[in-house]
């Protein structure tokens, strides 16, 4: 498949027009190199009861008060992915079914997207979920990614984020051609504030959470965290007809070719030892 293809992505969608094509190699203008050495998440041993009280299960049964939106993904048929939290409200819509496949996903069903512009899942969230403008509130993202392949040099697949452009307002998780997850907001000044994890291979289940929480945000890839400075205050993407996507930006373009699972949005920053609780959750 070529860059120049549609995408199959699920509504949530992010865009890249911030010109930071080197955002999956580097950090962005924060100038903070980003690596929590002291790695608190490995560190953090959080079982089922959590950090007080914490708890993440699985299934819309194991949906918690500071859960946004909660898609398990486990619908194994038809086109609509359905939110535990608000259903119908912030239901997903497959755009392009032919070209997106309901396949074994870490827990359940999952939903593989192929290299085709358009085919994402886009979820209609309520304007509560625009997340940004002044004094941003902290929001985890959390959910498992399964690569079959790896974006073309040029190009990065969207995981999930809303906006069609990142310089301009929303945010983004997105991946590179050598496999590097990147967490993007805007900067203010034209451009992107990213903190970028770790790289990851292709033809394995691998757990993704980003936090922001202004200064103290972070990204973790499998639980290790890199740690990073994003803006206290950010545009909330604005674009007419733009939706939160799963799968590709909010205009259709650059595609993910993989496969994603359980994806949840909380209301708050989740601690080290929480996302670890996420992961671990059966």
């Amino acid at each position: 498949m070529v860059a120049s293809l549609s995408s199959a992505c699920l509504f949530p969608s992010l865009d890249l027009t911030g010109g930071d094509a080197g955002s999956d190699a580097t950090l962005d203008a924060t100038g903070d190199t980003g690596v929590d050495a002291s790695d608190a998440a490995a560190d953090a041993k959080g079982d089922a009861a959590g950090e007080a009280g914490f708890t993440a299960g699985i299934g819309c049964d194991a949906a918690t008060p500071d859960l946004l939106a909660f898609y398990t993904v486990d619908e194994g048929a038809g086109t609509i992915v359905h939110d535990c939290v608000s259903s119908p409200t912030n239901d997903g819509t497959i755009l392009v079914s032919s070209h997106t496949a309901w396949v074994t996903g870490q827990h359940g069903k999952a939903l593989e997207f192929d290299a085709f512009d358009g085919g994402c899942a886009k979820c209609d969230f309520t304007p509560s979920f625009a997340f940004g403008g002044p004094n941003a509130a902290p929001f985890t993202v959390a959910l498992w990614l399964y690569m079959t392949s790896m974006p073309v040099q040029g190009e990065i697949g969207y995981i999930a984020g809303y906006s069609s452009n990142i310089s301009a307002g929303g945010w983004r998780l997105s991946i590179g051609m050598g496999g590097g997850i990147t967490f993007a907001v805007p900067n203010g000044s034209g451009g992107t504030a990213n903190i970028v994890g770790a790289q990851i291979a292709t033809g394995a289940w691998h757990h993704i959470a980003a936090v922001y929480a202004g200064a103290s945000s972070a990204l973790y890839v499998d639980g290790s965290a890199t740690s990073g400075a994003l803006p206290a205050t950010w545009a909330v993407d604005t674009t007419p007809g733009d939706h939160m996507r799963i799968g590709c930006s909010a205009d259709d373009q650059h595609p993910l070719t993989g496969r994603v699972d359980d994806v949840r949005f909380y209301n708050r920053a989740l601690t080290a030892a929480e996302v670890l609780i996420v992961k671990n959750a059966n």
